[in-house]
This record gives C-alpha cells, structure tokens and sequence, in this order.
C-alpha cells in the first residue's frame, strides 16, 4: 500500500492511494502531541489491514517528529492496546 502524509499546521491526514477514500485524520492541538481523531477506511475494503496501516503510518510519523500520540478514535485505541511497542508514544 503506498501511504500520502498531508500535514497543516493544526494536523493532518493519512492516505492510502490505492484505497480511494480510506483516512487517518489527526489533530496537533499542542506541541509534541498529535491526537488520532478518526480512521476510515470504506466498507468494502474493511478486514484488508488498511486501517491498521494507516494507523502504523501515523505511529511511525510519531517517532520520527519525537511525538507523543493520544488515540481518540476508537479503531486507533484497540489497535495501540494490541501493540505493546507502541505503548512508550502514549501520550500522558
């Protein structure tokens, strides 16, 4: 899957280009921070691991900036209780 990062500088969103309409949208609202606000990924192409590689595109933007992530969206909150690498990025 190839991932498009588009950053503002109140947030920003992932997507995938060869899944039209699959999103992450994230918001900066503080420095250090981003906060996962919403991950879509259309229903016909649920179950194929686009959204959870949505969400490791956002985790790994996280590590290279030196961010803290808080999940908001649920989708991104079960995928960070599953990764136990993930867990030193959580925002306190």
């Amino acid at each position: 899957m190839h991932i498009r990062h588009e950053a503002t500088e109140t947030g920003g969103r992932f997507l995938v280009s060869d899944v039209p309409g699959a999103e992450l949208i994230y918001l900066h609202p503080r420095p250090r921070t981003i906060v996962i606000d919403h991950t879509f990924v259309p229903e016909t192409r649920r179950g194929e691991g686009t959204g959870e590689t949505l969400v490791a595109a956002a985790v790994d933007y996280a590590r290279r900036m030196g961010l803290q992530v808080d999940p908001r969206c649920p989708f991104a909150q079960r995928k960070f209780a599953r990764h136990a690498d993930w867990q030193s990025l959580l925002a306190k």
